[in-house]
């Protein structure tokens, strides 16, 4: 009985709530949000796309001009009245609206590129996810290895006692021995799976490997619903997947809007004004200006731009086949995840209320059979056996419903169905 409760303390100690200063995966999300170089990259991206969407529209320069007009080959100034210094403007003025129409095709290929950069986010949020839970659960194992391991140390010196004093087998004490040596193998290889997973983890946190020793809060588990039409219902026209073809197909409209008006004339206005001098017999002279208001003639650019239109229309409906696409393969994808959550929670909920209830109860009965004289040592350790394989399933399981939830969140692309604030995809401050 004393070993039983030595081991059920070991468990309790071994498997502890993390405290109340642990990180936690919503902090971890908004550590990637801030800190991950990828991101930090895309928010540059986003942020060149937007600050070209002005440059797109704007006016040509003004060309100012600055002279001398008519001037003789003495290099006089007053001997020809129509000499003149001269100062002028000419300024393009684009009415045909092709820049207008060219800066909202910059702008939609803005909001692709951001669309593209929060897709970009929600991967990074998901294999977060996935990396949290690997490391919290990885290092679970590894506590559990080391409980299971002080358990089969006990068991070794009571096989061991047995054996010496005449009472007990062999075999039992040789396989007492190897099941320690498995827990301590398993302890081993559980502490280098969450060693792992912590790299991964600080990696996407933009901490050097190793850099932080923060203690992790459990990873979120949030209730499966009973089918997908939920997760579903939640998908909408604001997911990256979905918004990035729409505003590539609104960029290939307005780029070919554009390419169609650079068919019609622009205005030229062109002004100056010359300043004449006194002519060397004293002849006053009044000063000269000239206004000239002029049509560009694009007579030879119909047939290309026209073509050119038709081919943005055809990539412009490409994208949008692609955006009803897309939302197809996310219905399916979340189908899909639903079915490996569903199952996941499903194996977590029984391992943990029913199998390892039932297990820790057989190895009790075990033990105390065993100190009643009516059982051998093997059917205990067979018994601790089959407690520890079904602890391990237990939590593969678990991570593999924290994989199926993080790839469904990718799916979704909103935090809410499943408990977890996404922090928001901003672009980079300029």
């Amino acid at each position: 009985m004393n070993r039983r409760l030595t081991t059920a303390v070991s468990l309790v100690l071994a498997f502890a709530a993390s405290p109340a200063s642990a990180l936690d995966l919503d902090t971890a999300l908004r550590q990637v949000a801030t800190a991950n170089p990828t991101l930090s990259a895309r928010r540059a991206q986003v942020a060149a796309e937007r600050h070209g969407a002005p440059a797109a529209g704007a006016w040509d320069a003004p060309m100012l001009e600055v002279g001398l007009v008519n001037v003789p080959v003495t290099g006089r100034l007053d001997t020809d009245p129509m000499t003149m210094r001269m100062v002028g403007l000419e300024q393009r003025v684009p009415i045909s609206g092709a820049r207008s129409l060219a800066r909202r095709a910059r702008e939609q290929a803005a909001a692709a590129e951001s669309s593209g950069a929060a897709a970009t986010a929600l991967e990074l949020y998901a294999d977060t996810w996935g990396s949290y839970a690997d490391a919290y659960w990885g290092e679970w194992l590894a506590r559990a290895a080391r409980a299971h391991l002080a358990e089969m140390d006990g068991m070794v010196k009571t096989a061991r006692a047995r054996y010496e004093s005449g009472h007990g087998r062999l075999e039992a004490l040789l396989d007492a021995e190897a099941e320690r040596t498995i827990a301590g193998s398993d302890a081993s290889r559980f502490a280098a799976e969450a060693r792992g997973a912590r790299a991964a983890l600080d990696a996407l946190r933009g901490v050097p490997p190793g850099g932080a020793a923060d203690t992790l809060a459990p990873p979120p588990e949030p209730a499966v619903p009973a089918d997908a039409s939920g997760w579903i219902a939640a998908l909408d026209a604001t997911h990256p997947r979905l918004a990035a073809p729409a505003a590539d197909a609104r960029r290939y409209r307005y780029q070919a809007a554009s390419a169609r008006r650079e068919t019609w004339p622009d205005l030229d206005l062109r002004f100056s004004y010359g300043f004449r001098a006194t002519l060397a017999d004293g002849t006053p002279q009044n000063d000269m200006f000239s206004a000239i208001v002029g049509l560009s003639l694009p007579l030879f650019a119909s047939g290309h731009d026209a073509a050119t239109g038709h081919e943005l229309d055809a990539l412009a409906r490409a994208r949008e086949d692609e955006a009803t696409g897309a939302r197809l393969e996310l219905t399916r994808g979340l189908t899909g995840a639903h079915a490996d959550a569903q199952a996941a929670a499903w194996a977590a909920r029984s391992l943990a209320d029913t199998v390892l209830v039932l297990r820790t109860q057989a190895v009790d009965a075990a033990w105390s059979a065993y100190g009643a004289g009516i059982a051998d040592l093997d059917q205990v350790l067979t018994r601790s056996h089959a407690r520890w394989s079904d602890e391990i399933e237990l939590t593969r399981t678990r991570q593999r419903l924290a994989h199926a939830l993080a790839r469904a969140l990718t799916l979704v692309g909103r935090g809410e169905p499943f408990g977890v604030t996404l922090p928001p995809f901003e672009e980079e401050t300029p």
